[in-house]
């Protein structure tokens, strides 16, 4: 490939993975092969490459911001559709129970069963998008190619300050795409400082529409970063 030529970097991570293993083990271990099993094949469906694993988070790089947003958004159906039991849910509906106190006045209340049933199933994967230059290199080890970069940096920063369910990416991948979104909804959440970088991150939420569309979520979580 011409090594001028831009691309997208995404990072996956799932939310409050290590209260999840703490508090339901056994769940979380089923959940999470079924968590890897969906990345992947998701991943060959949207033609990404899968750079590496880091725990329970991916790294994926894509030729086009249409390739990263697609695998972003279908990432976000597929996980809702899944079958993961009810486990997982009880452990995120207590958290936010925890979390709607008056130091969280910004927090969105938690909702009914119902309603949550309707927005939010099992695993919360949270999905950081960049679209830039950066460096290719094959690794002789591993056979496999390793990117690196400000673009691979601040696709992990963005990843890190959103939260499960959401998906975050730069402004460089919104005006990439030119209006070439017509199932998400877009939400300017403006310039972020993120640790590690010279200037703010201009971040954009995207949100799938349809069923998921009622999402909301609170501030980014810069205080994490």
């Amino acid at each position: 490939r011409d090594a001028r030529r831009p691309f997208c970097v995404l990072f996956t991570d799932i939310q409050s993975s290590t209260h999840l293993w703490a508090t339901v083990p056994e769940a979380m271990a089923e959940a999470l092969d079924r968590h890897h099993a969906l990345i992947r094949q998701l991943i060959a469906k949207h033609k990404c490459y899968e750079v590496k694993t880091i725990g329970d988070s991916f790294m994926c790089a894509a030729h086009t911001p249409e390739q990263a947003l697609a695998f972003s958004v279908d990432l976000q159906r597929q996980f809702y559709a899944c079958e993961w039991g009810t486990a997982i849910d009880d452990v995120y509906r207590e958290k936010e129970l925890e979390d709607s106190d008056d130091a969280r006045p910004y927090w969105p209340d938690p909702l009914p069963l119902e309603a949550y049933r309707r927005q939010w199933n099992g695993l919360r994967v949270r999905v950081g998008v960049h679209y830039g230059a950066g460096d290719i290199k094959l690794d002789p080890v591993s056979r496999g190619y390793d990117y690196y970069g400000t673009v691979v940096n601040t696709a992990a920063r963005v990843e890190s300050v959103c939260h499960g369910g959401q998906i975050g990416a730069t402004k460089a991948v919104y005006d990439a795409l030119r209006g070439r979104a017509p199932d998400v909804e877009w939400t300017d959440l403006g310039p972020q400082p993120l640790r590690g970088l010279a200037e703010p991150v201009h971040i954009v939420q995207a949100l799938p529409c349809g069923a998921l569309a009622a999402r909301a979520f609170p501030p980014l979580r810069l205080d994490r970063d």
